[in-house]
Order: C-alpha cells, then sequence, then structure tokens
C-alpha cells in the first residue's frame, strides 16, 4: 500500500521524513532533521517536529522519550 496515496495531502518534508525512517529504524529529530536536509537542501527543527507530531496523529510514526532524547519510528 502506498502511503502517499492514502495520505495525499502530505507535504515534501512529511514524505522525507517518512523516507529516512524506512532506511533507518529509529532516529532521534536532530539526527532526522539531518537526514531530511540531505534530502531537500533544507528543513528546520521547528518544521520537522512539527511533521513528526502530524505524522504521529496520523498513526504512520510513533514517538519515544529516553531520557533527554525523542526517538521517532515508523509505526508497523
Amino acid at each position: 500500500v502506498n502511503i502517499f496515496r492514502l495520505h495525499g495531502g502530505m507535504d515534501e518534508v512529511s514524505k522525507a521524513i517518512i523516507e529516512a525512517l524506512v532506511v533507518k529504524d529509529e532516529v532521534t529529530i536532530s539526527e532526522l532533521t539531518r537526514l531530511v536536509r540531505l534530502v531537500r537542501g533544507s528543513a528546520s527543527r521547528r518544521i520537522v517536529t512539527e511533521r513528526i507530531r502530524r505524522l504521529e496523529k496520523m498513526g504512520l510514526v510513533i514517538t519515544e522519550r529516553r531520557g533527554n532524547r525523542v526517538l521517532v519510528k515508523l509505526r508497523v
């Protein structure tokens, strides 16, 4: 099932986040921001965090706090 088709309103940052999480099992928000920048050329931590929250509400990703870090991974 193509999640981009199911969630047609997905913007480029959200798509880059999903693509990065397909390659990496779980990452911190900082690492995810760096990965999105590699794909898109630019991305702020604030925007990446907002998109992660949106993707979490859509049921596509989950976040887990470990100490002072927040890990993000695809919901399987």
